[in-house]
């Protein structure tokens, strides 16, 4: 490990000059190495730390060399899975490490979220341009046919194949990846189950999830069927029960996020019909596609393609695990924004966006509610109630948008809901026989109820109500004292009202 820390420090000071007569010692070292450790014979192995050491190691000496003295890296790496030229990928150590290399190559070249200079963004354009020009082609068919020639005796290799298409497909070209080999591999793999199955989800949201113009964006979506394979998952039997212990909620956290990425691009579509765009859209980095026209064929195809996933969006926001729902957050909030927007610029909403909201509107108020294993007050979930405090904020921002769409939705829709609690703790002698996160859960939709209604002026204006929301807001206090709200027993009431 020490060694390989002293390779990789002088590999970084003479990246700047790969023709250094050191720098190709360092890279026929390594060379030699890797050959005799994971190469085809080979009988030792390294330590998984090790290992990851000399990825990054070999990795760096890549950037450095690649489009210089080492254009021959990848055939490099790729001999050592095979045991001779044009046999099958049958040496395991070495597959595995040429995977891991790849894996390691897109995150130092083309991961955008790593912060880069000017300079290490223009010198990673030139690699990746590189690749595309002379390897990019082999490299995708070597991961197919080693992910041909492994699944169902090593899924860990499956995965990491599928992780890496997953990766690579935001730069290189879509063609390459969706084909019939790889799309039917893809859909194989979904049927593995567990990890393999997670991958393979993965992989097809990362495809779906590639930046192209909208027309190319809604023939992608619709050609891999991803709203059918999603429905299809969200009524699998692995999903039906939430309440089960055998849940699967990586399945359904993957599928929402696959629902996520797919609606996003659909509500952007959409989104350039109006006339203002929203300022999201800029930060997520999508001003390329922004710039199009949508047609009238383009809109309707986005619109259908909407109410389709809608049902997907909602069954996932109602998850009953936080993880699973906040997936779909993104997609919900633009999608809010869409119709603030439309409401904005034609003073009203098409029918079917319409009928959007009620159903938004219920899900959030549902995610609002603690959870029914929640025991408030225990030391032990201390950490969960901050991440719920954290979830109620973004939910009440999603809630607040629905409100300025459609005030009086919300108005009736809360106080349905407050006085329904308070009327049913009232029939019932009082609010110890109601489960206390109801009560919570109407005393803090009545507090931010309040907020709206103190934007008309205050309650009262001259001895009367100031208006609609502060008239419902008097008729929840009523409600409120009558139920006898003050005699709640249980911690949270007490400490937070």
């Amino acid at each position: 490990m020490f060694c390989l820390e002293i390779l990789k420090d002088a590999v970084d000071r003479r990246s700047q000059h790969p023709e250094d007569e050191p720098l190709r010692y360092i890279q026929q070292l390594l060379l030699e190495y890797v050959q005799a450790t994971y190469g085809p014979g080979s009988s030792t192995s390294d330590s998984s730390f090790i290992q990851n050491k000399l990825c990054q190691v070999i990795t760096l000496l890549f950037i450095a060399t690649y489009t210089t003295t080492w254009q021959t890296f990848f055939d490099d790496l790729m001999a050592l899975g095979k045991s001779s030229p044009r046999g099958t990928w049958d040496n395991l150590s070495g597959v595995e490490f040429f995977m891991r290399v790849s894996l390691n190559v897109h995150d130092e070249v083309a991961d955008v979220l790593i912060p880069r200079t000017p300079q290490e963004g223009q010198r990673n354009i030139l690699i990746k341009d590189s690749v595309r020009n002379r390897d990019v082609r082999k490299l995708v068919t070597a991961w197919q046919e080693i992910m041909e020639e492994w699944k169902g005796k090593n899924n860990q290799v499956v995965e990491m194949g599928l992780g890496t298409i997953g990766r690579w497909v935001s730069w290189i070209d879509i063609s390459l990846v969706v084909n019939e080999l790889m799309l039917n591999q893809l859909f194989q793999f979904m049927d593995f189950g567990g990890k393999v199955r997670d991958a393979a989800i993965g992989a097809l949201t990362e495809i779906v999830g590639k930046k192209m113009k909208g027309p190319d964006k809604m023939d992608l979506i619709t050609f891999l069927n991803v709203g059918q394979i999603a429905e299809q998952i969200a009524h699998s039997a692995a999903l039906q029960d939430q309440k089960a212990d055998d849940y699967d909620t990586d399945l359904a956290e993957g599928t929402a996020k696959l629902v996520n990425v797919a609606a996003m691009d659909i509500v952007m579509i959409l989104s350039k019909v109006c006339i203002h765009i929203s300022p999201c859209f800029f930060f997520l980095g999508f001003t390329d596609t922004l710039q199009e026209e949508v047609d009238e064929n383009n809109r309707l195809r986005a619109e259908n393609l909407l109410q389709m996933f809608f049902p997907l969006l909602l069954r996932f926001f109602s998850d009953e695990y936080d993880d699973v729902s906040s997936a779909v957050f993104p997609v919900t909030t633009e999608l809010l924004s869409l119709l603030r927007k439309e409401k904005k610029v034609s003073g009203g909403l098409a029918s079917t966006h319409q009928t959007m909201l009620q159903p938004i509107l219920n899900a959030i108020v549902m995610k609002t509610k603690y959870d029914e294993d929640t025991n408030w007050g225990d030391e032990d979930e201390q950490s969960e109630e901050a991440e719920f405090q954290h979830l109620r904020r973004q939910l009440k921002t999603m809630q607040d948008a629905v409100s300025a769409i459609d005030e009086c939705l919300y108005i009736d829709l809360m106080s349905q809901l407050v006085e329904g609690i308070f009327d049913r703790m009232a029939q019932q002698g009082g609010n110890s026989s109601v489960d206390w996160r109801d009560v919570d859960l109407a005393l803090y939709e009545m507090s931010s109820f309040g907020e709206m209604a103190m934007r008309y002026g205050g309650l009262f204006a001259k001895g009367q109500p100031s208006g609609l929301p502060a008239e419902r807001l008097v008729n929840m206090l009523g409600k409120m004292m009558a139920s006898s709200k003050i005699t709640s027993p249980h911690l949270r009431m007490i400490f937070t009202f």
